[in-house]
């Protein structure tokens, strides 16, 4: 079967096709009208009959499911947009499925971890990288990592997190409250009035519709939410692929919509005052062949961990000129879909020492594939 995942849920339902439709499903590139489509699947066919109405019936198909670039789906996409701009809060996309949506249920989700856990040395934190994996994969790295701010005390925390969809600019801010099972996390509006003041045109996509159902950041929220209370304000960052630099081999440490972020993220914390945390929600490399490759993940995955090492050492030496050179010249080959993020706190938190807390792989034997992910904490 194939089958086709709708992120935005356009659809009225989920859809799988039989594989036998894969050359039809090739052939619908805006090159070939339904008389083209019949007689090429008549030549791949041996010569069998296709009947054209056959082929309309699957294109039908297909246009109900929302799934053919066409005035349908924009039409679909646009209302799903202006709807989603119409609200005032971004509601959990993953409750009840990545973690438990029940309250009571999600604090002692959290706080079972906790207990199995050696005691943390208590140091000032001014920053972190955490992953975005499954929480039910990684709960103790997540938690180990949350609960060195206990006790501690923010006005905001900026959350950088990845847009797993294509995104047309380098960031994308939501002025929107996020919601959590345990309760709001309000946005800071003069911090994100201040930093979008700041910004030239185009580094900042349109709107904040990526942020809609994008995992990344709202994982974190909800460790922020459980260790540092409702009265936290938070600046959510989605960051876009970096794919045009890394093909081009282009510095993204040199690009100017890059390093105004950086310069507008510090003047916004000065001007607003108060105290900032600093979050990227990251993972490492994505290896095996659920992501392309032409191998397992066994055959790779030594090469990638060493690879993800060699950028926590460049994270904590305060080196990010050395993950922007490794990420060029591999090319991304190990698919660090958190290069972004990882790029961008290690910027601002270049001065600031830091430690590696853990790194694990998460195998995935049915798809033969696995991820790499790690806790990083920066110190004041």
């Amino acid at each position: 079967m194939i089958a086709f995942m709708d992120p935005y849920e356009l659809g009225e339902s989920p859809l799988a096709l039989d594989f036998s439709c894969l050359p039809l499903l090739q052939m619908l590139d805006g090159g070939n009208d339904l008389q083209d489509i019949r007689i090429e699947l008549m030549k791949r066919s041996g010569g069998r009959l296709v009947f054209l109405s056959d082929v309309e019936k699957v294109i039908e198909y297909l246009d109900r499911a929302v799934l053919l670039d066409n005035e349908n789906f924009r039409r679909r996409m646009d209302a799903a947009r202006n709807e989603y701009a119409s609200e005032k809060e971004r509601k959990p996309a993953h409750a009840g499925n990545a973690y438990p949506e029940n309250p009571s249920e999600l604090t002692r989700f959290i706080e079972e971890a906790q207990r199995e856990l050696d005691p943390a040395p208590s140091r000032s934190v001014s920053g972190m990288i955490a992953p975005h994996i499954d929480i039910r994969v990684a709960r103790k790295a997540y938690v180990n990592l949350y609960r060195r701010l206990a006790g501690e005390s923010f006005d905001r925390a900026v959350v950088f997190g990845i847009n797993h969809k294509h995104q047309d600019a380098l960031f994308g801010i939501s002025e929107k409250d996020y919601l959590t099972p345990c309760g709001p996390l309000r946005t800071d509006l003069p911090f994100i009035y201040e930093l979008k003041r700041r910004l030239p045109d185009g580094v900042l996509i349109r709107d904040d519709f990526a942020h809609k159902g994008e995992h990344s950041i709202e994982f974190q929220t909800l460790f922020l939410r459980h260790y540092l209370g409702g009265s936290l304000k938070l600046v959510p960052v989605l960051c876009g692929g970096l794919h045009e630099f890394i093909l081009g081999g282009k510095d993204p440490l040199s690009d100017g919509g890059f390093i105004a972020l950086i310069d507008a993220i510090h003047a916004a914390a000065e001007i607003c005052g108060g105290r900032t945390l600093f979050v990227a929600g990251a993972d490492f490399s994505h290896v095996g062949r659920k992501f392309g490759d032409p191998c397992p993940a066994d055959d790779i995955t030594p090469r990638a961990s060493a690879y993800d090492r060699s950028l926590l050492a460049c994270i904590t030496s305060g080196d990010p000129e050395g993950i922007s050179r490794m990420t060029l010249e591999s090319r991304n080959g190990f698919n660090v879909c958190g290069f972004p993020a990882i790029l961008v706190i290690s910027t601002l938190l270049r001065d600031r020492s830091s430690e590696v807390l853990s790194y694990d792989v998460y195998n995935e034997p049915a798809t033969e594939s696995a991820v790499g992910y790690a806790s990083v904490i920066f110190y004041n």
